[in-house]
């Protein structure tokens, strides 16, 4: 079996197993009968993360031949590196908060694409991050600051 196909069946057994427990999210007693609730979301993502899966592993099982895969090309090495700064912003999400960490990502993402006007870059990571929070805020959903910011300003009141 390729590694194409192991790729395929293992997002099919990482679905299915998704599915299964999304089934023990737990649900408070007025939110059973509502139609969106705590488990509408996973059971929306983990249905189309399996479609998709089987969708792929049909296509590899009736596709004539496959070729040997290897990560040459550029946009095989851009892809790596963007899926490394996808990692690096979820850790430093919660020590360095949200937007120090989105304009982090936002522009070096950008950079590794192509995008070279720094100009541009420097205003399109800061415009993104701080107009989403300031929805969010509207919207009284608490973004947390980051550790660092509670370690300078102290402790709540």
């Amino acid at each position: 079996m390729n590694l194409e196909k192991r790729v395929a069946i293992s997002l099919l057994v990482f679905f299915g197993g998704y599915l299964l427990l999304t089934g023990n999210i737990y649900l408070d007693f007025w939110e059973i009968d509502d139609r969106f609730n705590a488990r509408t979301l996973p059971y929306l993502v983990g249905s189309v993360g399996f479609l998709c899966s089987s969708v792929l592993f049909i296509n590899l099982i009736w596709s004539p031949g496959l070729s040997s895969y290897g990560f040459t090309s550029p946009l095989d090495k851009r892809v790596i590196w963007l899926i490394t700064g996808v990692t690096l912003y979820i850790s430093l999400l919660e020590s360095v908060g949200f937007i120090p960490s989105s304009m982090l990502f936002l522009f070096c993402a950008a950079y590794f694409l192509g995008e070279r006007r720094v100009g541009l870059l420097l205003i399109t990571a800061m415009l993104i991050p701080l107009s989403l929070w300031a929805i969010l805020t509207f919207l009284g959903i608490y973004l947390h600051p980051g550790d660092w910011a509670v370690y300078i300003q102290g402790p709540g009141q």
